[in-house]
């Protein structure tokens, strides 16, 4: 990650510079083109004190966006979180994993939707893919054909442990 998207990413997310979304998405365009043959656009969900203390989930503002761009219809409560996590930053690749382990489940209202579809999911920012990785197998336990995931950027760690 450059420092211009992480200086973007970064006002997104913590600053309340919401109105970045379209541009965002505008960056991942062109990633978002090999997906064309999904059937849902999801967010990696927050958990509700984090949203309360945001005020946003920036994933599901993206999300947005690039539905309109995909012309594909969104859900931004396919994926609830099942427990409250500690934030990944500073975590290694290990302490990622167990950190976001069963940390997701399908919205049980949507469950039922999922068998055989191809979802999207979007975060903002990928590091080890943890997150991405439980948020798959969740919809993928529920059914779902294939998950694609797409980010804004993407975060290297090189603390492996």
């Amino acid at each position: 990650m450059d420092d211009l998207s992480k200086e973007l990413i970064h006002q997104f997310k913590y600053y309340d510079k919401t109105i970045l979304a379209p541009l965002l998405v505008r960056l991942a365009q062109r990633s978002a083109a090999e997906f064309a043959d999904a059937d849902i656009i999801a967010p990696v969900p927050i958990h509700r004190n984090k949203l309360r203390q945001r005020k946003y989930n920036q994933a599901a503002l993206l999300v947005k966006e690039l539905g309109k761009v995909m012309d594909k219809p969104c859900n931004m409560e396919l994926l609830q979180r099942a427990k409250e996590t500690k934030s990944q930053v500073g975590l290694s690749s290990v302490m990622r994993r167990h950190n976001v382990r069963d940390a997701f489940i399908v919205n049980p209202k949507y469950a039922g939707l999922l068998v055989g579809k191809i979802v999207v999911l979007v975060d903002d920012v990928i590091s080890t893919g943890a997150t991405a990785h439980e948020c798959a197998r969740a919809l993928k336990d529920a059914g779902a054909m294939a998950v694609y995931v797409l980010c804004i950027a993407r975060n290297e760690i090189n603390n492996p442990q």
